[in-house]
């Protein structure tokens, strides 16, 4: 099975020492109507930018999982 794994980044531009990040990962279940993985992401990004200085990034992974 392959999950999506984001990884959304913060960092402040005038404070090397002033990061945040934050790991998701949607699994077969993510079904709730009229929210969608993208708004998810979204949310985490829009709350990183409202502040000052802060630069976002968002990488997205794909995670693969097999049985041993």
């Amino acid at each position: 099975m392959d999950y999506p794994f984001i990884e959304v980044s913060a960092y402040d531009v005038t404070n090397v020492d002033a990061r945040a990040s934050v790991q998701v990962r949607f699994d077969g279940e993510f079904s709730l109507p009229g929210v969608t993985q993208q708004d998810v992401v979204d949310a985490v990004k829009a709350a990183f930018s409202s502040l000052p200085n802060v630069t976002v990034s968002a990488t997205q992974y794909e995670v693969t999982s097999s049985t041993v």
